[in-house]
């Protein structure tokens, strides 16, 4: 799976760099009754400094961290447009 139809353009790019570094798509969750409309989960960590060291970041994008251990421990972009985001494990 490489492609994500509807995809925030904003994150489009990141989703790319992700896949070209041997990322993969784990799971793409439709709306689960947050405000998050479209999330694509990948099976590894994401490389948030990798990606700014080499690409503008999108003014719309925002990264974020989740470190409650009542949810999966992630980390991710979100875009604040389309409220779409990219996650991945928590290093």
């Amino acid at each position: 799976m490489d492609a994500v139809p509807n995809l925030s353009k904003n994150l489009q790019v990141i989703l790319e760099f992700e896949l070209a570094r041997g990322n993969s798509i784990a799971r793409i969750d439709p709306p689960a009754g947050t405000r998050c409309p479209l999330a694509v989960i990948l099976s590894g960590s994401l490389d948030i400094l990798g990606f700014r060291a080499t690409h503008s970041f999108p003014t719309a994008v925002a990264t974020w961290e989740n470190r409650d251990t009542h949810y999966p421990l992630e980390t991710g972009y979100v875009c604040e447009q389309t409220w779409h985001t990219i996650a991945g494990p928590l290093r």
